[in-house]
């Protein structure tokens, strides 16, 4: 079989490991969550691949999600392969930013490849394209949260005179 490649829509979630890869078992890939469209689901499911749909979210309680990846080093054909990390794309399909943040919920387009690896089908991550971007905004601790929340107090210093 060919390779073929996807072109699915839907949301994003934890994709910092874009641009930093995620350590698994020992190896080390690029990855995100991926909430697909249905008609991107339907595709995925349609294109045979093993990726296993997940629903155990805390920002998308109960929507489906895959674990797309592209490995940093793979061994193909007995040849070790160093990958970058997959291009992110602005809607207008120009490189984005080096800095770019995306927060979770953003909607994009993934581009995968699909290809024969034997008993199943595996994939790579190729490009992320932005579609609409939800800007990330870096979570506030505990502590900080509450004090944001209470007024602050306003305190008079006397003085201390010398005498």
């Amino acid at each position: 079989m060919a390779t073929k490649y996807l072109k699915l829509k839907g949301k994003i979630e934890w994709a910092q490991n874009l641009f930093i890869p995620d350590e698994y078992n020992g190896a080390k890939r690029y990855t995100c969550s991926f909430y697909p469209d249905a008609e991107a689901k339907a595709a995925i499911k349609a294109s045979g691949l093993t990726l296993e749909f997940k629903t155990n979210s805390k920002n998308f309680p109960g929507e489906e999600y895959i674990r797309p990846r592209r490995d940093l080093q793979k061994v193909i054909k007995g040849d070790v392969i160093t990958f970058d990390r997959p291009p992110i794309l602005n809607e207008d399909r120009t490189l984005a930013a080096s800095d770019i943040r995306i927060g979770n919920g953003s909607t994009v387009e993934l581009e995968i490849a699909v290809y024969d690896a034997g008993r199943y089908k595996g994939h790579r991550l190729e490009k992320v394209r932005i579609l609409e971007l939800v800007e990330y905004e870096k979570p506030m601790s505990a502590g900080a949260a509450e004090a944001q929340k209470t007024e602050p107090t306003t305190k008079v210093l006397k003085p201390k005179l010398p005498f």
